[in-house]
């Protein structure tokens, strides 16, 4: 495994959970219009916390066009 892979999976964003919890509540109470108010802050936001410390992935790609050899036309 790479050094700079690792964790298991990223933890749940605190916010967004406790926007969910509060749409349960409103769903229970039947408030609709708050729901409908939090789902647009909830949509808005990761479900996971991007800046977890404890979980790291390291992507890259290499497009096959980056070696290729390009030839200069003369006019």
């Amino acid at each position: 495994m790479p050094k700079y892979t690792f964790g298991e999976k990223r933890s749940e964003n605190i916010e967004y959970v406790q926007l969910k919890n509060q749409i349960r509540k409103f769903q229970r109470h039947m408030d609709w219009k708050k729901i409908k108010k939090i789902r647009k802050q909830f949509q808005k936001m990761p479900s996971k916390d991007p800046n977890d410390p404890n979980f790291k992935r390291l992507y890259y790609i290499r497009y096959a066009d980056d070696c290729a050899p390009r030839r200069q036309r003369t006019a």
